[in-house]
């Protein structure tokens, strides 16, 4: 529906004659008052006389329609409802239809525009997800009527929520089963282009009863800056609380949606948890795998405080000088110097040990000078960030508790709207 703009500019006359009779006010404060009020009132207006008027023109669908149950619902009559539209409450006529072989009641009209029994509109429903999505429940809903006097209840705010959510999660487990059954179109090196990042991490949220990993991802393209060196672009989100495999598998559909087997290389970055070379190795076998830099130096800063002491100056010196000869050089000189090292105790003996197995173990994903001299990012800052982002400014706020599918619909519809995925919010905002 669209509005011509001459119909719009007789609107505006009239309003000005309205205004010049009927608005008092004179202070900037006052006046804002009356607009907002008057903006609300017109909108309401446009949209339940329209409404009205589509009741009989459009609603109406012959006779008869096909019913589920195979047979015919025949036309009744017309019924009313209430709608909680973005400008206000209106009502609505449309018709009516009943099944006589299964006595069943179908209101087609509802049916197209995605509305449920609730009161609530599909885009009222889709402004509440986003903005829970960002806030807490009881936060939320003051500000959605402060700013667009929407009224709901914070259980009403949370149902929202929970169904966009689920909708969206069914969403992303149908796009996971096709993938899985798809194989790779096999992309010929001279259409593929760009660079892939894949980051993972894993947070802490209170759900179910107890503390629980919710695993993290981003997908992002690299975009060159002038000196050759990648910078994300474009950061994709992907979290839940499950276990590893179910999500290695719903973070490669993802990436096969969002156009894997079309770029040059795929980098994995993440900080050396199990976990991710698992999945990176079975759902990206020909990625470059990278440990975060930042996550190997922070090895060497607590290998530094066993050997020297907490705020040693020698100890310091010495990390400082290990942490720069891997990002130039490699970990081959470190791990030659931690094999040289002496312990003077047990717990050096330890940490020694310890540091020497992850060193070693993750050398071939520490290959720094290769990785800079190519301009790859050597940093998990995305997903780093992507953790405290999705998990910890939504679901670990002071006191909050969660149940797993509250938490799964949160964090579903958190990472839509972190991914400028507004669209398809919109779409499942809709009733099935």
């Amino acid at each position: 529906m669209t509005v011509s703009t001459s119909a719009l500019e007789s609107l505006r006359v009239l309003l000005v004659e309205w205004t010049a009779k009927n608005v008092k006010a004179t202070s900037l404060a006052d006046i804002e008052v009356a607009a907002v009020a008057v903006q609300r009132t017109c909108g309401q207006v446009v949209a339940e006389t329209a409404l009205l008027r589509a009741g009989k023109e459009e609603t109406y669908l012959g006779s008869s329609v096909k019913c589920t149950c195979g047979g015919k619902a025949w036309f009744v009559d017309y019924r009313g409802r209430r709608v909680a539209t973005v400008v206000g409450v209106v009502r609505v006529e449309r018709a009516y239809y009943r099944c006589k072989a299964c006595a069943t009641g179908q209101l087609p009209w509802d049916r197209e525009q995605g509305l449920d029994e609730q009161l609530w509109s599909p885009k009222v429903k889709a402004l509440v997800a986003e903005v829970c999505a960002h806030l807490a429940y009881g936060t939320a809903v003051k500000l959605l009527e402060r700013i667009s006097g929407v009224r709901l209840e914070e259980s009403s705010a949370e149902g929202i929520v929970l169904a966009v959510g689920t909708r969206l999660r069914q969403d992303e487990d149908q796009k996971t089963s096709h993938y899985e059954s798809v194989p790779e179109r096999a992309t010929p090196p001279a259409e593929r282009s760009g660079r892939l990042y894949v980051g993972l991490d894993a947070a802490k949220a209170h759900i179910d009863g107890g503390w629980h990993d919710v695993k993290v991802a981003t997908l992002y393209e690299a975009k060159p800056d002038s000196v050759g060196r990648d910078h994300p672009s474009e950061v994709q989100y992907c979290a839940a609380q499950e276990g590893s495999d179910g999500f290695g598998r719903r973070l490669y559909a993802q990436a096969r949606e969002r156009g894997l087997d079309h770029y040059s290389e795929c980098v994995v970055i993440g900080d050396g948890a199990e976990f991710i070379w698992n999945q990176a190795s079975q759902h990206f076998p020909g990625a470059t795998q990278v440990v975060d830099f930042w996550h190997a130096s922070e090895h060497i800063w607590s290998l530094s405080r066993t050997l020297y002491g907490e705020g040693s100056a020698q100890g310091k010196r010495w990390a400082q000088e290990r942490v720069r000869s891997l990002k130039e050089d490699g970990p081959k000189p470190l791990i030659r110097a931690i094999k040289r090292r002496k312990p003077a105790n047990m717990r050096e003996r330890e940490e020694l040990r310890l540091q020497l197995g992850y060193f070693t173990k993750n050398r071939a994903r520490m290959n720094y000078p290769a990785y800079r001299a190519r301009g790859m990012m050597i940093g998990s800052g995305p997903v780093e960030a992507g953790c405290k982002t999705v998990v910890c400014h939504r679901l670990k706020q002071s006191g909050m508790r969660w149940s797993g599918p509250g938490s799964n619909a949160v964090l579903a519809v958190r990472t839509a709207v972190l991914s400028q995925q507004f669209a398809r919010i919109e779409q499942f905002a809709r009733a099935a």
